[in-house]
């Protein structure tokens, strides 16, 4: 009249695990898909990886160069460094640490410490020191501009270890006068900066 034991026939017992059991060795790769995912279980906070590392610099003054020559843009004020991948003290240069796929943007203002006599002003992003975007721009008139702004941004394809990005920028000025990429305490007046877009 006593049952002391249960013999149970067939393919296992269901038990439902108890809660905060089920770790991820227990999850197969692929168990979670996307139409298991509400619409708004995602925020914003869980995929700002995606974007980093990101910085944006500037220069804190005006940076003097050699009239009609490459010279490398300084820029020595950042804004953020996420990932401290931006050299402002050496190099001038942008090295992310993650591999991927990374917007690159610049702007600077061309100038010269005389009033028109700026002829030309030209902009470059080189990764590994070549020339990956370029533009330019000069006075359609005979006369010389005061100064000239120029924005140039491009995609670049970084490995995450030896990959780097730096600007470059060449003024032709009128003779006598010193060329110089404008600086000063607004981040807005000549600026480098870029952060990651995907894979």
């Amino acid at each position: 009249s006593v049952c002391n034991f249960i013999i149970h026939l067939g393919v296992g017992i269901v038990t439902t695990p108890s809660d905060g059991s089920v770790g991820t060795s227990q999850l197969a790769s692929t168990a979670v898909t996307t139409a298991k995912i509400a619409d708004d279980a995602v925020t914003k906070d869980k995929v700002s990886n995606l974007m980093y590392p990101a910085f944006h610099s500037s220069l804190s003054a005006n940076q003097t160069i050699s009239d009609v020559t490459v010279t490398k843009v300084q820029f020595d004020t950042e804004l953020f460094d996420t990932d401290n991948c931006y050299d402002n003290s050496t190099n001038y240069r942008f090295t992310p640490t993650v591999a991927g796929k990374y917007f690159i943007y610049t702007h600077i203002d061309g100038d010269t410490t005389g009033i028109n006599k700026t002829d030309q002003v030209q902009l470059y992003i080189k990764k590994n020191g070549v020339t990956a975007a370029f533009i330019f721009d000069y006075p359609y008139t005979a006369a010389e501009a005061n100064n000239i702004g120029l924005t140039l941004n491009t995609t670049l394809d970084m490995n995450g270890t030896t990959d780097y990005a730096e600007v470059f920028a060449y003024i032709d000025v009128v003779s006598g006068f010193n060329a110089r990429v404008g600086g000063n305490s607004s981040y807005s007046r000549s600026a480098f900066g870029a952060y990651r877009i995907g894979d």
